[in-house]
């Protein structure tokens, strides 16, 4: 006699298992995420940059300034511990963001015993840049809680409850249809490839803060702290994920020697790492950043080498850009997209090695990196529901050679009109190689005229 080779119920068992496999499977591989949470903790760590004498941090605070330094005189300890940790609220926020205490309250009752405490933080510093600053922590962790104490009994969290309440709002609602636009799991795999590290849960969070304004920075894990901010907010959000990348020590090392020997990089460091008080790695990081944003449809080529062009524009010295951020670009550019074990110190360690950025290589490296947007009309614009309103017109450009004037209206370029385009696209318009021809017409009160300028 013969019978099935599996019984009966073995078989519904095995359909049923079959059934759910697929489901088990992608419950294992947790779905990328943007989580964004409030935390008056980080409030209160970035306050003390809101209060402080930095104009950098200070600059939206100025009422906020007179109101709590008088308060801070009235306690001669909180003063003091002030005087330590003014200025410092961004690195505090990246220890204290390690722990899971969002409240200042609770998080005041285990300053109580701070050994625990204290051994979490180290346990979950993952960034070899702020081993100092938990070093001091460690040495005045006392100052901390004093600092937090004084606060919280001076009234911080009412305050920041019912004065900036709606504010904390507007910042969530500015990030909403940022986040729209971002593909969570192809972002979450590029920042894995640039960090070298696993995602936990795949999980980016964001806490939306109020006092960090007008900052935004990296804080402990994949986490980002987040306010009131202008500019481009793509750019921005995949910049300050992409802080999580720490160059090695020996491209750190390559990176100041290059300083030192090479006259145009070195006034680019000057400006970037002095005038602008950014970190040193800022240049590796933008780069990375840029590329995301193209791998995601987010950015375009043109743009992204223009703004390379120009940030860090210095009124000052009159000069802007960012040589490592555009020569690297084009090596992950020439890669063409990240190839299996990619590795983002490696390919920063060739171009030290190889040329591109050797003493006395960097600025035509530079140069034919941004040849596609070379070219400068020399003028701002804005814009205006019929095209691009010129804001500002700078001696020795074109366009001020033409005749444009500050106020005057751009409505055409090239023979394509402007109204309705977006600023970037404006500005596609009119940058170009320099030496390109732009035809442009200005809308006058009495008739529209053209003019050509020649990029320079």
């Amino acid at each position: 006699m013969t019978g099935p080779l599996f019984p009966t119920r073995r078989l519904v068992f095995l359909a049923a298992w079959l059934a759910l496999a697929p489901a088990l499977s992608s419950a294992a591989a947790a779905p990328a995420r943007f989580t964004l949470y409030n935390s008056e903790v980080l409030d209160a760590a970035s306050f003390l940059n809101a209060v402080s004498d930095n104009p950098r941090f200070n600059e939206p605070w100025a009422d906020l300034r007179k109101e709590w330094l008088p308060k801070f005189k009235t306690d001669p300890a909180a003063e003091a511990a002030l005087k330590r940790w003014s200025g410092r609220g961004i690195q505090l926020a990246y220890l204290l963001s390690s722990l899971p205490e969002n409240d200042l309250e609770p998080l005041l009752k285990r300053f109580e015993d701070p050994k625990p405490l204290l051994a979490e933080i180290r346990r979950k510093i993952d960034e070899p840049a702020y081993a100092p600053v938990l070093a001091d922590l460690e040495a005045h962790h006392a100052e901390v809680r004093t600092l937090l104490s004084f606060l919280h009994k001076n009234g911080f969290s009412a305050m920041r409850r019912e004065r900036y309440d709606t504010l904390l709002k507007e910042n969530q609602l500015s990030l909403e249809p940022v986040l729209k636009r971002f593909d969570a799991e192809r972002f979450a795999d590029l920042l894995e490839a640039f960090s070298g590290r696993k995602i936990p849960d795949r999980e980016m969070r964001i806490a939306v803060l109020v006092f960090a304004s007008p900052m935004s920075f990296q804080l402990n894990g994949f986490n980002v702290g987040w306010a009131t901010q202008r500019g481009s907010l793509d750019w921005l959000l995949a910049h300050e994920f992409m802080h999580k990348f720490n160059p090695s020590r020996e491209n750190l090392e390559a990176q100041k020697r290059l300083a030192g020997n090479d006259p145009f990089y070195k006034e680019a460091w000057d400006r970037v790492y002095g005038e602008f008080h950014e970190g040193k790695e800022e240049e590796f990081v933008d780069a990375a950043a840029r590329h995301g944003l193209e791998a995601l449809g987010l950015a375009s080529r043109v743009r992204s080498l223009r703004s390379m062009k120009l940030l860090y524009f210095s009124p000052k010295t009159g000069k802007g850009g960012v040589p490592l951020a555009a020569v690297l670009y084009e090596a992950l550019a020439a890669d063409g997209g990240l190839p299996k074990g990619f590795d983002y110190n490696r390919l920063i360690s060739a171009a030290f090695s190889f040329g591109s950025l050797k003493a006395g290589a960097v600025e035509s490296a530079f140069r034919k990196a941004i040849k596609p947007v070379s070219g400068m009309a020399g003028m701002v614009i804005k814009e205006d529901p019929a095209g691009a309103r010129v804001d500002k017109v700078f001696d020795g450009f074109p366009a001020k050679e033409s005749g444009i004037k500050a106020g005057d209206l751009l409505i055409e370029v090239n023979a394509a009109k402007l109204s309705g385009k977006d600023l970037d696209s404006m500005l596609d318009a009119v940058a170009g190689e320099s030496g390109a021809r732009v035809e442009v017409v200005v809308h006058g009160l009495l008739r529209d005229r053209k003019t050509v300028l020649t990029l320079k």
